[in-house]
């Protein structure tokens, strides 16, 4: 992470403040952008948030690059933290990723559908766009380090992304 990047982060909760940045974020950057802001979040097995950011991070940068693998470690940052897509913009994340990141990201608070976000997903040109959302439910859907109690009682959440990998993969909702 070059100096501005460092200068630019706030304590998670709080909006960020941005400097003058040259150059675009690099992979280091985005990580620990998504680390601060982050903090203290936990997925539903209680593990530190982060970890499956960077495992989705991981798997498509194995197929497309750092561009792609700075918008998986930040394809949550404008659902679950005050960051806004004109604060990446500021921070000079690369176009792709913000293209990816706004993409995956689901317009809650205007109450767009799940399934119309996955629709949406589905239609857009770049195919690893599609593939980012594709390693975030495979790793949503990786029971093996949640409890036999949370498998179970998140049984219905685990259908619905289970339906929209499908959706995803072959254009049909089964």
């Amino acid at each position: 992470m070059n100096k501005e990047e460092a200068k630019a982060f706030e304590p998670a909760g709080t909006t960020i403040r941005t400097y003058h940045i040259k150059t675009k974020m690099t992979l280091g950057g985005a990580v620990s952008l998504a680390a601060n802001q982050h903090r203290g979040q936990v997925d539903l097995g209680g593990h530190p948030y982060i970890l499956h950011l960077m495992r989705v991070s991981n798997a498509i940068y194995k197929h497309y690059g750092e561009d792609m693998a700075i918008a998986g470690i930040l394809h949550d940052i404008l659902e679950d933290t005050l960051i806004t897509y004109k604060d990446l913009q500021e921070l000079r994340v690369p176009q792709r990723a913000l293209e990816a990141i706004l993409t995956v990201s689901r317009c809650k608070s205007e109450g767009e559908p799940y399934r119309a976000y996955i629709e949406r997903v589905a239609a857009h040109a770049d195919r690893a766009v599609v593939d980012l959302k594709l390693c975030d439910l495979y790793d949503n859907l990786d029971t093996n380090r949640l409890s036999p109690e949370l498998v179970y009682r998140y049984r219905s959440l685990f259908r619905r992304e289970a339906r929209a990998r499908n959706y995803l993969l072959f254009g049909r909702w089964e």
